[in-house]
């Protein structure tokens, strides 16, 4: 499972909006899904930080 969040672009990089999913978080900061995801691709592309990020929950029985 993941999380996904809009983080400030400071060096806290503080959470400003979490969600479950990419849809829900969209709709959290009133843009499209499409944005998310360009905004993460071009970011990566270009070596920026961007200010959406999926992290990855690691279950307890993942670990071993």
């Amino acid at each position: 499972m993941a999380i996904w969040m809009r983080i400030e672009l400071d060096q806290y990089e503080l959470p400003t909006a979490v969600a479950g999913s990419v849809s829900e978080l969209a709709r959290i900061c009133g843009v499209t899904t499409d944005t998310i995801y360009s905004a993460r691709f071009h970011a990566k592309k270009h070596g920026h930080r961007c200010r959406y990020l999926k992290v990855e929950e690691i279950d307890d029985e993942d670990v071993e």
